[in-house]
């Protein structure tokens, strides 16, 4: 099964549209009602950076294509938001896809503590929300009366910590922050390239 998934900041429409080959799932950034996207303060801006390139990293990581990361979404008839990301996932079973979306979506909210060194509980905060909600969702398809959704998604939280507290997964996750910044959009290649220079494969 090929899959594209949309992994996106604060607040997230989803999408779901299916074929006999490929399921699209697009996950979009809703900023707070009152602020467009095109006003974030600078500060915004670099903490969505942060937070689209923890998506992007861990999809990276799991074997996935950026079909596309932005910072700055088109501005079509959706809600406004602040961004996100697009991940071709290559022929994998359900559970496979399933368990990548787990880790994908929780990398955003820790790439965000991360960056500001401050610690929460990602189902506490309600920016969040829709990135738990995925995730969650997904565990609790994955569980296993030997394995519960709670385990699943606590064994992919230690997996995505073990990426952003290694000094060179960090660097990766800093290297596509930078270029989301510098460029607002940018894809695969681009993203291969700043990751793979501190996570060779």
């Amino acid at each position: 099964m090929r899959c594209t998934v949309g992994y996106c900041w604060r607040g997230k429409r989803y999408h779901l549209h299916s074929s006999s080959d490929q399921n699209v799932t697009d996950a979009q950034n809703n900023g707070p009602s009152h602020i467009e996207a095109s006003q974030m303060t600078d500060d915004q801006e670099l903490l969505t950076a942060y937070h689209e390139a923890g998506h992007v990293v861990m999809a990276v990581c799991l074997g996935g294509t950026i079909v596309r990361a932005s910072i700055e979404p088109a501005n079509d008839d959706g809600p406004d938001r602040y961004g996100e990301t697009v991940t071709q996932w290559p022929r994998l079973s359900k559970a496979q896809i399933l368990q990548a979306e787990v880790e994908v979506s929780l990398a955003g909210p820790f790439a965000e503590m991360t960056y500001q060194n401050e610690p929460a509980r990602i189902d506490s905060v309600p920016q969040w929300s829709a990135d738990w909600q995925r995730a969650r969702s997904s565990a609790a398809q994955l569980a296993q009366p030997e394995l519960s959704a709670e385990q699943i998604l606590q064994r992919a939280s230690v997996s995505i910590l073990r990426v952003m507290n290694s000094d060179n997964g960090w660097a990766a996750v800093a290297a596509v922050s930078d270029l989301l910044s510098a460029h607002q959009t940018i894809e695969h290649d681009e993203c291969l390239e700043a990751i793979q220079f501190w996570l060779p494969s």
